[in-house]
């Protein structure tokens, strides 16, 4: 991109319209300035606390939870069901992807 006086006043007006670069001057000469566009940082979401301790992320990016029923009654339960319960489970596609832009 050629950078005249005419066309360099014409792009930083545009610019500070959008309000979309912050703009950091080098300036050597009154006629020659050399704008260095620097994108700003959009806003960043918190992470939910809650979702993060439950949840654990794999290798491959996929998302897992403890299983169910092992926390409440665990006396009525037999050893099997206990033991299917300890193991992990995997977070179906679609609450995935509401959970990732949450952690």
């Amino acid at each position: 991109m050629n950078f005249t006086p005419k066309n360099k006043v014409a792009i930083l007006l545009q610019l500070l319209k959008d309000k979309i670069w912050k703009l950091d001057f080098r300036i050597q000469n009154i006629a020659d300035i050399k704008p260095k566009l620097i994108q700003t940082n959009k806003v960043k979401n918190k992470t939910n606390k809650t979702i993060s301790k439950r949840v654990r992320t794999t290798k491959n990016g996929k998302l897992m939870r403890m299983a169910q029923s092992t926390q409440h009654l665990v006396s009525r339960k037999s050893q099997r069901q206990m033991k299917n319960a300890g193991k992990t489970a995997c977070i179906k596609k679609g609450m995935a992807k509401k959970y990732i832009k949450l952690v």
